[in-house]
């Protein structure tokens, strides 16, 4: 498997995927995307993986989309699916606990995706970011329903809007995480709960989560879809071009 993303077992039925681009904040280009879908995918599909912890590399959670991959060409496939689509897709569809370890800064799908894990846990100095509109694109990731539900529509106004970073306690407070630890602790704070997690009577965890995503597993596929839709076209107009390319001569 390419470096960019890289699969490990530290304990016995615990699966740690890891986001590994440090030179890049962990961006996901094209190929990362792919290769972290696929880890997630054979990871809920193998019987001797109960629970799965999603971290990065280093000191940053991800920077989220490698905007090279904004410039030019559609990133759509033959179903209209870009890789980001496939990625939160398969993350929402996960049978088996997912559990996330954030560090540094989780910008753009890095927060969002936050969403579609089960448990987060996160490092003091970590901080968060939906860039969306100040770089002439649209939020993803479900954040239009989960972020109003969460903080209120006004606070999710404000945060889609202007896209400013916001602290650990800011997203504590709207239920992005679980708790807070010291910083370079969330990654071995998260294998803990992990291992206790794979330890209980499996089939009733499976069942929990099964039941819990059940009464909005439909309608969430229906936001992300037209999120994407919606991000594509801006991605594609000449005026995000602009700015996008904009950033890259700065």
């Amino acid at each position: 498997m390419s470096g960019k993303i890289l699969v490990e077992m530290p304990i016995p039925e615990v699966c740690h995927i890891i986001m590994n681009r440090p030179e890049k904040h962990n961006a996901l280009d094209r190929e990362a995307y792919r290769l972290l879908t696929d880890a997630l995918q054979n990871a809920d599909e193998n019987e001797n993986i109960r629970v799965i912890v999603l971290s990065g590399a280093g000191k940053c959670f991800t920077a989220g989309n490698d905007l090279h991959d904004f410039t030019g060409e559609s990133l759509l496939d033959g179903k209209g699916q870009s890789p980001g689509l496939k990625l939160l897709l398969t993350l929402h569809g996960m049978n088996k606990p997912v559990i996330a370890a954030v560090e540094g800064y989780a910008v753009g799908i890095g927060a969002t995706m936050l969403n579609h894990c089960d448990l987060a846990y996160c490092g003091t100095s970590a901080r968060f970011r939906f860039p969306f509109a100040t770089l002439g694109l649209s939020p993803e990731g479900g954040s239009t329903f989960y972020l109003p539900l969460a903080a209120g529509y006004k606070k999710a106004a404000e945060l889609l809007f202007f896209g400013d970073f916001f602290s650990a306690e800011d997203a504590l407070q709207f239920h992005l995480l679980n708790a807070i630890v010291e910083d370079n602790n969330a990654v071995s704070y998260a294998l803990q709960k992990a291992e206790k997690l794979a330890k209980m009577p499996f089939q009733s965890i499976l069942a929990t989560k099964k039941m819990l995503k059940k009464r909005n597993k439909d309608k969430l596929v229906s936001v992300l879809e037209e999120e994407a839709k919606t991000f594509h076209n801006l991605r594609m107009s000449a005026e995000t071009q602009k700015i996008i390319k904009g950033f890259f001569n700065k």
